[in-house]
């Protein structure tokens, strides 16, 4: 996997505010034509249950006020609360039904323990590739309103 220390060779990412602080930017190396989307919460997807819509909104106001979530970036958002309702569905099945099942004399693993467990991974890294756990916030950049908006007015200026 790239950017995996220990799998591929390589170190992971900086960011380059931190390389910045550093004294260790150079400018050759940053994307100056990376986007920059306004910040902005679009409007949840009609395809997201109740609840799911519930998560996103929820999401979408921590992230507004952390000034990480984009205008584009509602579809991203939306995976991580599809995953977050459906952990919390399979959760409530393994609360019910426990983490064994019984049939006969067999004694068989629920198998709503691993979509619970496949469902909190997702969810747990799409909140990290929002910045929204303490190890993955210094990953990600808030976006400046300055940037934002029609990208003439910087050639302009």
């Amino acid at each position: 996997m790239a950017g995996t220390k220990g799998r591929s060779g390589g170190q992971n990412r900086i960011p380059d505010e931190i390389k910045a602080r550093k004294g260790t930017l150079k400018p050759s190396r940053t994307n100056s034509k990376a986007p920059r989307p306004a910040v902005k919460l679009a409007a949840p997807p009609r395809w997201l249950t109740e609840r799911a819509t519930s998560i996103y909104r929820r999401l979408g106001l921590a992230l507004l006020e952390l000034r990480v979530i984009g205008s584009s970036d509602g579809e991203a958002l939306a995976l991580a609360a599809h995953a977050g309702d459906e952990f919390l569905q399979a959760d409530e099945l393994v609360q019910r039904d426990g983490i064994t099942l019984t049939r006969g004399s067999t004694i068989y693993k629920n198998p709503a323990v691993s979509i619970r467990e496949s469902a909190w991974k997702r969810y747990r890294d799409a909140l990290r590739s929002f910045g929204m756990d303490p190890q993955s916030r210094d990953g990600v950049r808030t976006i400046d309103e300055s940037d934002t908006g029609d990208p003439t007015a910087r050639y302009f200026q």
